[in-house]
């Protein structure tokens, strides 16, 4: 029987097993040199699967504009509510299995268990799926849709689309296959949108036929997913496998949760105390303010299969420092041109009614707080190798209630500024919560007095940046210096990836 580089049986499938070099007992020489060519990977080949996750991203949120010109306001707002159900169904209903298929994947006969585990979700999904449409009578008056309940029964068929479609996109980017990925990561984001917004332009201009579209979008994706992985049922509930898997994922449900309410749960307090207008405003601020943390969320997904392959402790936590020390170098440079082109970002960004001038100082409170999620996610990795994930649910949903909290004390009283200096203080908590759980493990992220010196060095230069002037002369240097400085970022990147 022809077997894998891992030791596992190839599977007849078609969908080959990545070829991870193994690490046996050796010299320090030999761990530098591996680390080396590991790294070279994941800031070289493994960009492709960022560009795959981001790339999106920034084609949809420049469709959104049409979208909302296309459908009323009340038909709009209708339609997020229905994108809100169907990312919440997402999380719920994936149970925590994107990243499990992943760590499954490096074990023995990795592959082929990680097939069943796609044949699970897709039973599991299609029963939650479906009790959820059944049932949306029910809950869709709880959310404030009475009238919406073909939306909602839609929405909720998407997020459970979406759901498996998730799942096995972890699975392709650990098998490496780019072509699949990126055709599934482009229909599920930027085909659906499109298609979701020509139904509303030619069918007609509601919230139904927008989402039905992203429907069509969601299961297209789904389908190059299926026929790529050809998940096995034949195993699908073998509980010996099942058991430790989702004491695994399963906790990894609320922490996705908690950290989108870390990330969105402030939007709530700043409409109940300011109005919509300023949750416009602070939604726009917010968007371009985090563009690095949106970023590092991708990395941090699109490198964990790497991580998972690393199976000697020594040579894990020498690649885990060097990871985070390279990126550090990209990461701090990127802030603080981010900073100093943001003002003209938010005039391209925001129409004039929005005031997009006086939102800068928003933008340079959130903007470093890439700086604290970033050491976050390097001790989540380490926590995730070692099935922490009971840790990092605790952690994240201590801290998202602790963005609200103080999104409750400070907007009142300092408006939408208050609510970016709560995020950039939640961020911070959870670093040093993720750090402390981290300590005890014997790869965990050493950082010293420099490095500390250098975070609040970093984050004072970039609040500094937004009390600089915007007049002619003012705009023309940041943005000179600012693009300068992002050139200087972008060819340290290209340096790393071509050491």
């Amino acid at each position: 029987m022809h077997r894998s580089p891992h030791g596992a049986p190839a599977s007849s499938s078609g969908v080959s097993q990545r070829t991870v070099p193994v690490v046996h007992e050796t010299s320090s020489q030999d761990y530098a040199a591996h680390s080396d060519a590991l790294l070279k990977n994941m800031f070289g080949r493994d960009v492709a699967y960022l560009a795959g996750s981001v790339l999106p991203l920034v084609l949809t949120a420049a469709i959104v504009p049409f979208v909302t010109r296309t459908l009323g306001a009340r038909e709009f707002g209708i339609s997020q509510l229905g994108v809100t159900v169907s990312l919440v169904l997402w999380w719920l209903f994936g149970l925590g299995l994107q990243t499990a298929v992943q760590r499954e994947f490096e074990r023995p006969n990795g592959l082929n268990h990680a097939r069943s585990l796609l044949g699970f979700s897709f039973i599991a999904v299609t029963v939650f799926t479906t009790v959820s449409i059944l049932t949306a009578p029910s809950w869709a008056p709880l959310i404030g849709a009475p009238h919406s309940v073909v939306t909602m029964r839609i929405a909720a068929l998407s997020g459970g689309t979406g759901a498996v479609t998730f799942i096995g996109l972890g699975l392709l980017r650990s098998t490496e296959r780019i072509r699949p990925y990126l055709i599934a990561a482009l229909a599920q984001s930027v085909i659906a949108q499109s298609i979701g917004l020509t139904a509303t332009i030619t069918v007609r201009h509601t919230a139904t036929a927008y989402l039905l579209g992203v429907l069509i979008g969601q299961a297209l994706a789904l389908a190059v997913v299926l026929v790529t992985l050809r998940p096995s049922f034949i195993q699908a509930f073998d509980f010996s496998l099942l058991r430790p898997t989702l004491a695994f994922s399963l906790p990894l449900v609320p922490q996705q949760l908690a950290g989108y309410i870390l990330w969105a749960g402030d939007r709530i307090v700043v409409q109940r105390d300011l109005g919509s207008v300023a949750t416009a405003r602070y939604a726009v601020a917010y968007a371009v303010g985090s563009i690095g943390m949106v970023v590092l969320g991708q990395l941090n997904q699109t490198w964990m299969p790497r991580i998972f392959s690393m199976k000697n402790v020594i040579q894990r936590g020498l690649v885990l420092h060097r990871l985070y020390t390279q990126l550090s170098t990209i990461l701090y440079p990127t802030l603080i041109g981010l900073c100093l082109v943001a003002p003209a970002l938010l005039l391209v960004a925001a129409p004039s009614n929005y005031k997009p001038l006086s939102l800068i100082f928003v933008v340079t409170l959130i903007v470093p707080s890439a700086i604290p999620q970033s050491h976050y996610l390097a001790n989540m990795r380490v926590l995730l190798v070692h099935d922490r994930t009971v840790s990092l649910a605790i952690a994240t949903t201590i801290c998202a209630a602790l963005n609200l909290l103080l999104n409750v004390l400070l907007v009142p009283h300092l408006g939408i500024n208050g609510s970016a200096l709560a995020t950039l203080v939640a961020y911070a908590l959870l670093a040093l919560v993720a750090h402390t759980l981290a300590r005890q493990e014997p790869d965990r992220l050493s950082v010293g007095k420099i490095a500390i010196g250098m975070y609040f060095c970093v984050g004072c230069v970039c609040l500094s940046i937004g009390l600089l002037p915007w007049d002619t002369y003012g705009a023309i240097m940041r943005c000179a210096l600012g693009v300068a400085i992002l050139a200087v970022a972008a060819r340290r990147a290209f340096r790393i990836a071509g050491a």
